[in-house]
């Protein structure tokens, strides 16, 4: 991912929230071009990893087996986007 935008969500059972959150940034009036959405799944068991992978591609989901922490999941979504800010 290169975009000039990287919007990290780190999430675990939010699946209500995390829609309008996703929403949201894709609302924002931004190009698609311009920035991508990263959400980080620590194993949710609601519907959180569903809400996140049916949204249009500049949403991506890292999806873990288990819940890693917030600390881990904000770790691998860096480690996971090229943006700039």
């Amino acid at each position: 991912m290169s975009e000039k935008l990287a919007v990290l969500i780190p999430a675990y059972q939010g699946g209500a929230l995390l829609r309008r959150t996703v929403e949201s940034c894709l609302n924002s009036g931004l190009s698609p071009s311009r920035f991508t959405v990263l959400v980080v799944d620590n194993a949710s068991t609601d519907d959180s990893r569903t809400i996140a992978s049916r949204r249009p591609r500049q949403v991506h989901v890292v999806a873990n087996e288990r819940n890693l922490g917030f600390a881990a999941a904000v770790n691998q979504g860096l480690a996971a986007t090229k943006g700039r800010h």
